[in-house]
């Protein structure tokens, strides 16, 4: 039900108010097998009723579906693949460098853009043949994507305020577009890479481009099992501090030393959520090993209720658990 399946957006007029051509933008979508989720996707880009729009799939060579979604909405796509890459930032890069847009940005197959979002940038007073950054407000969704968790309203407005991952000051990514000009002076997304790329990039490009800040919810993104970033926090933990590490510099290093003290109660956090998924599967020692990599990554963690609470489960007789 709603958006982008039930609700008809109407078509923006073919020039902006003032005569001139709307900018042309280029949106790309990495997917693999996420046939589940992926028309929407789709749906939320076609549907902006954007005139100037280039959207670009590429698709991983999917096994579940996926590319007849894609051939049902092919007529409307500048362009779509399927073959076997190197992973998702390999998939980005590809749909990069076969675009023309002058306003670029990528949406993965299981998040959505909402109403308004494409027109919203490309209306703003702005020179888009300079190097631009330009990030809106998001939220996070249930796997159905009809219930809201929680939003992201607040934006890195400065270089210095991106270093701040691990404090929740982030750049909701599908609510990021950039100029043309801002992707050549940082160059590509690395495809050594497969958490972090985004913070990556953003921390490059932000060393020459300017940041701009719209005050509106662009996007949603969609929290679910199979998420990478959601099966697999301490890998995206272990990958956002060697980009953090990467980028430092004189006058982010007291930044970038808190940062790092904050990553490790998320990482204690994440072992003590990985100890309560060994207790559901079965396994006392899983829980009781990811107790004691809580305490590694936090001394501090053993005086916490959920710690103590893992422990005790995890060695309470078998009738009382």
């Amino acid at each position: 039900m709603g958006w982008p399946w039930t609700v008809e957006t109407p078509r923006l007029p073919a020039r902006l108010p003032d005569g001139s051509a709307w900018p042309r933008i280029t949106i790309v979508t990495p997917s693999r097998n996420q046939g589940a989720f992926i028309e929407e996707a789709i749906r939320s880009v076609l549907l902006q009723g954007y005139p100037d729009l280039e959207y670009i799939v590429s698709d991983g060579g999917s096994a579940d579906g996926t590319v007849d979604i894609i051939k049902k909405y092919a007529p409307w796509l500048a362009g779509w693949v399927s073959e076997r890459d190197r992973g998702q930032s390999h998939a980005i890069n590809k749909g990069f460098a076969a675009s023309t847009g002058m306003l670029l940005g990528w949406l993965n197959s299981d998040d959505a853009l909402l109403p308004g979002a494409l027109s919203s940038v490309a209306s703003l007073d702005l020179d888009f043949r300079d190097p631009l950054l330009i990030a809106g407000r998001s939220e996070y969704r249930n796997e159905t994507g009809r219930a809201r968790i929680w939003a992201v309203d607040a934006v890195p407005e400065s270089r210095a305020q991106t270093f701040r991952y691990f404090s929740g000051l982030y750049f909701a990514q599908p609510s990021v577009l950039f100029t043309r000009s801002a992707l050549g002076a940082s160059g590509a997304l690395d495809e050594a890479l497969h958490y972090a790329m985004d913070l990556d990039l953003w921390l490059r490009m932000t060393k020459l481009a300017r940041i701009v800040t719209v005050e509106r919810r662009l996007s949603w993104m969609r929290r679910h099992d199979d998420a990478k970033t959601w099966r697999d926090p301490l890998p995206v933990f272990d990958e956002v501090e060697r980009v953090l590490r990467a980028h430092v510099s004189d006058d982010v290093r007291g930044i970038v030393e808190e940062e790092l003290e904050a990553a490790r109660a998320r990482r204690a956090a994440a072992w003590i959520d990985a100890g309560r998924g060994s207790l559901r599967d079965g396994s006392r020692a899983g829980a009781l090993a990811a107790a004691v990599q809580a305490v590694r990554a936090e001394l501090s963690a053993a005086f916490s209720r959920r710690w103590l609470g893992l422990v005790l489960r995890a060695l309470a007789p078998a009738r009382f658990t």
